[in-house]
């Protein structure tokens, strides 16, 4: 895959009354565990720390969602 050179810009603008779709992924563990994928192919291609940090990043992402979705035990 050729990898195309990106610059992301976020913009400093609070959006209030941010609207969902139902066609969006809210709330799923699938995406975080599709990003981890990338970080870690990533990392293996280029040996690059941000890529690393990253995966850690998103691993405890998604643990942390994991254990909010699942009540307590009683």
């Amino acid at each position: 895959m050729n990898k195309i050179n990106c610059k992301f810009i976020f913009s400093e603008d609070i959006v209030l009354n941010y609207r969902i779709s139902p066609n969006q992924s809210r709330g799923s563990l699938l995406p975080y565990c599709e990003v981890s994928g990338y970080f870690i192919r990533e990392f293996l291609l280029t040996w690059k720390l941000c890529y690393l940090k990253g995966l850690i990043i998103s691993v405890i992402k998604r643990i942390t969602l994991k254990l909010r979705s699942e009540p307590f035990l009683k």
